[in-house]
């Protein structure tokens, strides 16, 4: 088998993904492609990390990737530090190349835009596959704002991972200008480009004549084990109404307080950070309702095995149709019944989920499940359902796909 290497591009760093607990897809494809076989040599390189001053001065703005990692990289071996980046190996495959510029990094990734620092961070790549003498490789990428990166060191494919539409977000309109520049980069120059929803394809990538659309999946090993301690910050008593995610403005505030002030029997519990407290503040106020912060993707497993239904009521719009939560294969995975406002990829799973149209509709679907459960499916078809999606099959197909389209052109 011939191997491949890939200079690897992800949106949230490696050392986001090591506190996070890989739950995002570019982390569960950055560990599919330490499994597999197909795969030789990976370089991780993350975004230019915020400075320790600011870290100490602005805690809330920073991202600082050093923080809570020191007993990981006790397991990994240093090959070299220079002036502007560390270079680390994780793994017998996998390499990470943090980089170090002394000054904030905006959000957006803004430094790298600067042309003194986008050539800086060419310099710190290009010596770090000198290091680890990797020479041919896909460049597989899916932070849009390093496109113009990734067509630089194209050398055999420049793959394209796209995870959302980022000109739909509301906290990237004055940025529109330079995002639409990166897509239309990434329409002319990648060799292949992945979706994570058929709107994503279809509205940024009608044109690519090698445009896939690849929906999310699940690592299913974490799901085997049937027997879970309660976690002790869970609401005691009533059925548990249970969302899992990030805590923002996708959510649809107003359907949310209806059904919380219509079901004040069940408790509405949130696991995950919040990213707008004021959007939530209001609905915090309820006693029926309970937020309990960002969990490592390790413990998600325990929480659902508790949830008595999950929910997923998302606002419906340009932004949400191109998303495609990794929450409903979690949810599946934990064989529970879901109810979610008819947003992606609920038209491709209509016979193992509810969809609920109207806030009255959604109040009036979650009593009729809570009291009579699994009368539309049952659990054993949710597991028949969520073996079709399993990451392991779904990198092996984006893989093939690479190498056909390789072949075609040969």
């Amino acid at each position: 088998m011939n191997k491949k290497n890939i200079l690897f591009l992800p949106w949230r760093d490696y050392n986001q993904m090591l506190r996070d607990g890989f739950r995002t897809r570019e982390a569960q494809i950055l560990k599919q492609m330490i499994d597999s076989e197909a795969v030789d040599k990976i370089l991780c390189v993350n975004r230019p990390e915020q400075p320790k001053y600011i870290t100490k001065i602005l805690p809330t703005f920073t991202n600082d990737s050093s923080k809570g990692l020191s007993s990981e990289r006790k397991k990994h071996k240093k090959i070299y530090t220079t002036l502007y980046s560390e270079l680390w190996q994780v793994n017998e495959k996998l390499y990470v190349l943090n980089l170090k510029y002394h000054i904030p990094n905006p959000k957006g990734n803004k430094l790298e835009r600067l042309k003194i620092f986008k050539r800086l961070t060419s310099a710190q790549i290009q010596r770090a596959l000198l290091a680890i003498e990797m020479n041919a490789y896909i460049t597989w990428c899916v932070d849009l704002t390093r496109a113009k990166i990734a067509e630089h060191f194209k050398k055999d494919e420049f793959v394209f991972d796209a995870i959302d539409n980022l000109l739909e977000h509301d906290q990237n309109k004055t940025d529109s200008r330079y995002l639409k520049e990166m897509y239309s980069i990434v329409n002319k120059r990648a060799d292949v480009v992945f979706t994570v929803s058929t709107d994503l394809r279809e509205s940024l990538f009608h044109s690519h004549p090698y445009a896939y659309y690849v929906p999310n999946g699940i690592d299913l090993r974490k799901y085997k084990e049937e027997t879970f301690e309660r976690p002790a910050d869970l609401p005691q008593g009533n059925p548990i109404i249970g969302y899992v995610g990030l805590l923002q403005e996708r959510i649809d505030i107003e359907l949310l307080k209806h059904i919380v002030l219509e079901n004040s029997n069940m408790n509405f519990v949130f696991v995950g950070p919040i990213l707008s407290l004021k959007y939530f503040e209001d609905i915090r106020r309820f006693p029926n309702v309970h937020f309990l912060g960002a969990k490592h993707h390790d413990e998600i497993p325990k929480y659902l095995r508790y949830f008595d239904i999950c929910i997923i009521p998302h606002k419906v719009n340009k932004f949400t149709k191109s998303m495609n939560p990794l929450k409903l294969y979690e949810y599946l995975a934990a064989k529970k019944e879901v109810i979610t406002t008819p947003v992606p990829p609920s038209e491709d799973f209509s016979d193992s989920l509810h969809v609920a149209r109207e806030k009255e509709e959604f109040s009036m679907v979650l009593q009729e499940v809570n009291q009579k459960p699994f009368q539309k499916f049952s659990e054993a078809h949710l597991s028949d359902v969520i073996k079709q999606h399993d990451w392991k099959d779904k990198f092996s197909n984006m893989i093939n796909t690479i190498n056909e389209k390789r072949e075609r052109n040969d």
